[in-house]
């Protein structure tokens, strides 16, 4: 009996190694799952993170290109724009110049510096020197003298103190006009 209570002991022995390999290889078994799974979502969150880091440095990238082609387009455009302007008023000019040498133009010049004699006091009015040989009627307290700046045409009163100066002239018309146009039409995307 001795030996079949040994064998029982040896049996049960044997039975509870065998359930604590069995519980030992289960633990180890969750223990590596778990390493594993460690690994698996640090290599995820590793990837992610240079994916994030990637996809960052991919925007970064693309905005620098867009805002370099948003500049470039604006550069573009400012010198079309800055051309069309200049080629407006090179047509204008041009016009000018024309209306000048035509047979209009003295009346038009008599009936202006009459006009500002009218609301101004001045002794002198600046002409051209062509203007002054083609002898259009001056009103009798104003003197004509020849300017030494080529102004395409008009005038400018001057007072008798020469202290004041009032331009009529038609290159300074013409480029108030295309300052005005400037400031009304050419500060529409930001402008130099």
């Amino acid at each position: 009996m001795v030996e079949a209570h040994l064998d029982y002991f040896a049996q049960a022995m044997l039975g509870e190694a065998a359930a604590m390999k069995r519980r030992m290889a289960r633990a180890n078994e969750k223990k590596r799952q778990a390493a594993i799974m460690a690994a698996i979502n640090e290599s995820r969150a590793r990837v992610a993170e240079e994916v994030q880091k990637s996809t960052q440095q991919l925007l970064i990238e693309r905005n620098k290109k867009l805002a370099a082609l948003v500049t470039q387009s604006r550069e573009k455009y400012w010198q079309h724009k800055q051309k069309l302007l200049h080629d407006l008023f090179d047509v204008a000019e041009n016009r000018i110049n024309n209306f000048v040498a035509s047979d209009a133009y003295p009346r038009y010049m008599q009936e202006r510096i009459h006009a500002a004699m009218r609301v101004n006091e001045f002794t002198t009015v600046q002409l051209m020197q062509r203007d002054i040989e083609a002898a259009f009627e001056l009103p009798k307290n104003l003197t004509a003298e020849a300017s030494t700046d080529d102004f395409i045409g008009g005038f400018i009163l001057i007072n008798e103190a020469r202290t004041q100066r009032i331009d009529y002239t038609l290159l300074t018309q013409l480029k108030e006009a295309e300052d005005h146009f400037d400031e009304r039409f050419g500060g529409d995307i930001g402008d130099k």
